[in-house]
């Protein structure tokens, strides 16, 4: 087996035996419940063959592209967060129309901040609230059925809602629900025009960066959730936590790590709102897919907050049950859900038939 088919035969063992390792010591494989366990428990000896092979693979091949980040991404699990920047560094020169090179662990992004982002209309909310943050066809398919399932779990749930194109009042229409409903909103389109960005990854790196704006000026804790999420249990009792979220392990890329499905925030002494928003900033005029997650791992390797972990009964995260507070979906079986034969679609179904 030459190095590069060692370093694939890893990589496809890597999550596999991290996931199988925690089923068999009775752990949830989708949730590190100990900071102890992150970024690896089960997969260490993994990880120690992949330092010395993708080592290797560059001393054979300098100028690849796709080793040079394989052994970034390696250099991260291993926490020699430094090196990985180096790596990153050379991979960016390499391949500079891969907007993936701009991560940065034991540095800030090397990008300027931003300027020229669309203006924010309304204000952030000023007390303990729940958040969500998309576009109309989103708002339309997914954040709807959303609502109404808070509107049934909490009636009056305190939910700020910021809509970012011209459609600022679409959330109106839901105006019979019994929810205390804030808002703000944004017309980004011609940013997204002016920097060619695809308009779903502006969507979902800059739903996180006003979510951490927002979060970074309030005494209150705030809770984001993925607008393609669901309240199958009352969720009040996040908005009484601090900062907290759900971690993977095992998982080889940074940008997965960390889980932005569901996320509580507020100023706090740290500041690591704060850096989660300046990490996004930075990268806006190039976003992409995942900026959200690594952006949160990143900040809390300079901030080191204490977080509250959450598990499988706050984010069930597998369409197979949705025994907890909320559950999610993700990847193709979002377009499934009108037809596919699970607990989550037949509750997205549910929720989508009830017109408000």
């Amino acid at each position: 087996m030459n190095v590069a088919q060692l370093i694939q035969n890893l990589l496809n063992r890597l999550t596999n035996e991290e996931r199988e390792g925690r089923k068999a010591f009775g752990l949830p494989p989708d949730h590190v419940l100990d900071f102890s366990d992150f970024p690896v428990r089960f997969s260490k000896q993994i990880v120690s063959e992949l330092d010395p092979a993708t080592a290797e693979a560059l001393r054979q091949y300098p100028t690849n592209p796709s080793l040079r980040l394989i052994r970034a991404f390696v250099l991260v699990l291993i926490g020699r967060y430094a090196d990985a920047d180096s790596e990153l560094a050379v991979y960016q020169n390499l391949a500079p129309a891969e907007h993936m090179g701009q991560m940065r662990f034991a540095a800030r992004p090397n990008s300027p901040p931003s300027s020229g982002l669309p203006a924010i209309h309304g204000r952030w909310p000023d007390r303990p609230s729940f958040f969500i943050a998309c576009d109309k066809r989103y708002f339309q398919i997914f954040a709807a059925p959303l609502l109404r399932s808070l509107a049934v779990q909490s009636p009056g749930a305190p939910i700020h809602i910021h809509m970012m194109d011209t459609d600022a009042d679409q959330w109106r229409r839901l105006a019979p629900l019994d929810l205390d409903i804030t808002s703000t909103h944004e017309n980004a389109a011609s940013f997204i025009a002016g920097h060619g960005i695809k308009p779903e990854t502006y969507y979902n790196t800059a739903r996180m960066l006003r979510f951490a704006e927002a979060a970074a000026q309030s005494e209150h804790t705030l809770c984001t959730i993925d607008a393609d999420g669901l309240v199958v249990r009352n969720p009040m009792h996040l908005l009484a936590n601090g900062c907290g979220m759900r971690i993977r392990a095992g998982r080889f890329e940074p940008v997965h790590h960390f889980s932005a499905c569901v996320v509580t925030l507020r100023k706090e002494p740290t500041g690591y709102a704060r850096t989660i928003a300046n990490i996004l900033d930075g990268l806006m005029h190039k976003p992409f897919w995942g900026a959200d997650q690594y952006a949160l791992f990143a900040a809390w390797l300079h901030c080191r907050p204490h977080l509250t972990l959450y598990g499988p009964e706050t984010a069930r995260v597998d369409g197979a049950s949705i025994d907890g507070t909320l559950a999610f979906t993700a990847g193709a079986a979002k377009g499934l859900l009108m037809t596919a034969d699970t607990p989550y679609a037949a509750l997205f179904r549910r929720y989508s038939a009830v017109q408000s």
